[in-house]
């Protein structure tokens, strides 16, 4: 997750990002063009005001949670003993 800092846009732009206006392109959800990068805050334009970064940070925040859940649904269920072989991790 991005959220607004000096240099940001120009770190994005390194990513990949999409940008409009010098600021990073988000939808409604704080989500980038890239898969897994949300981005909030100053770095993604309009009013800079604490209030919005909080709001943009909360939306950013729980769209990431949203897309972590979604994400472990795609994933394969692991054995005991594949768990054991990969050093407990899942």
């Amino acid at each position: 997750m991005l959220h607004g800092t000096a240099g940001a846009t120009e770190f994005a732009k390194k990513l990949g990002l999409a940008t409009k206006n010098d600021k990073i392109a988000v939808d409604e959800n704080m989500k980038t063009n890239i898969k897994g990068i949300f981005a909030c805050g100053d770095c993604t334009g309009g009013l800079m005001q604490i209030s919005k970064s909080v709001y943009e940070g909360t939306k950013a925040g729980l769209s990431v949670i949203e897309y972590l859940r979604w994400d472990k649904k795609d994933c394969p269920k692991k054995s005991h003993n594949e768990r054991k072989m990969n050093n407990g991790s899942y």
